[in-house]
C-alpha cells in the first residue's frame, strides 16, 4: 500500500473525532474515488455541439422524491427558437418570417 498522505491522516483523525469532513479532490480524484462511483456522480450525456457523448459531473445533491437528470448537454445556437417562438409565444410562421423590428412583441 501506498504512502498515506497528510489529508488522509487528517481525515482519519476528525472522523475518529466524530468530526464529517472529507479531503479537497481534484476531478480525477473523484471520478477515481469509489463513494463518488457508488453514488454514480459522473455521468455521461449526449451533446449536440459535439455530436459525441461528454462525460462529467451529474446532479448533486441527488434527493430521493425529486432527483434532477440532465437531459442532453450544449445545444447549437438557435437549437430551441422553433419550440420557443412557436409552442411557447405561439408564433406562426407568417409572424416568424417578418423582420425582427416588425415581430417585436415586447415592445409596449
Amino acid at each position: 500500500m501506498g504512502r498515506r498522505t497528510d489529508s488522509e491522516r487528517n481525515v482519519e483523525i476528525m472522523n475518529a473525532a466524530q468530526v464529517g469532513c472529507s479531503a479537497v479532490m481534484t476531478p480525477k480524484d473523484t471520478a477515481e474515488d469509489p463513494h463518488y462511483q457508488a453514488r454514480e456522480i459522473h455521468i455521461e450525456w449526449d451533446d449536440l455541439q459535439l455530436n459525441r457523448k461528454v462525460k462529467g459531473i451529474g446532479i448533486v445533491p441527488k434527493f430521493s422524491e425529486t432527483p434532477g437528470k440532465v437531459w442532453r448537454g450544449s445545444a447549437p445556437l438557435g437549437h430551441d427558437n422553433d419550440l420557443v417562438y412557436k409552442h411557447y409565444l405561439g408564433l406562426d410562421d407568417t409572424e416568424l418570417n417578418q423582420p425582427p423590428r416588425a415581430r417585436n412583441h415586447l415592445d409596449p
